[in-house]
């Protein structure tokens, strides 16, 4: 009977039972290492990456992305991009926390009206027959049939906010049509010019 020791002899169960758990010991490790490398793994790889961060590409298109669709917000936003006022709200950390936490009703939109009048806009709660916009405008409540009258011959910006239909707006007879804005694509505008050379006779 062979001893455990200067007696042991290759080829007994023993040395057999150590060579298999150092050939499992090398092909675990080298599993592993090959998970590391990317061979394998590509999934967990995937799901470790972080997140796209939506104020990548701006301020106001993260607002227009994360806001509800069809949204005050998500228009103002929207619009202010094309303005070309990202630099105007890039850094501003309260309006992002805001956007990230939903707070689009009560903090987004209040600050995104308070930038369109900062840039000259008229925030208008409402208009009735015969109004005249001088300057670059947002009327905020629905506007259903009427007659609005644009008294600057410069180019003139009016935004509606709610829907509207049934509209006119009419321009000088040799001033600039004006650009309008609504978020609702289903309301009825008819923006002409003057033939007079006076608005009302």
């Amino acid at each position: 009977m062979p001893r455990i020791g200067r007696d042991y002899k290759p080829g007994s169960p023993g040395r057999h039972w150590l060579l298999r758990v150092i050939v499992l010991g090398t092909v675990v490790l080298l599993l592993q290492g090959c998970s590391l490398f990317g061979f394998f793994g590509e999934d967990e790889a995937a799901e470790a990456e972080e997140p796209k961060d939506p104020f990548a590409e701006g301020m106001l298109r993260a607002i227009a992305h994360l806001a509800p669709p069809n949204s005050t917000p998500q228009f103002l936003s929207e619009i202010a991009e094309q303005l070309g006022w990202e630099e105007d709200v890039a850094r501003n950390k309260l309006l992002r926390f805001a956007a990230l936490s939903e707070q689009f009703d009560e903090k987004v939109t209040p600050f995104l009206l308070g930038l369109f009048f900062k840039k000259g806009f008229s925030v208008l709660p409402t208009v009735g027959e015969g109004h005249q916009f001088s300057r670059d405008s947002i009327v905020r409540g629905a506007v259903e049939g009427g007659r609005f009258l644009v008294t600057t011959r410069g180019p003139v910006r009016i935004i509606f906010l709610q829907r509207i239909d049934n509209v006119q707006i009419i321009y000088p007879k040799d001033g600039t049509q004006p650009q309008i804005f609504s978020i609702n694509a289903e309301g009825v505008v008819a923006v002409r010019r003057s033939r007079l050379d006076q608005y009302l006779r």
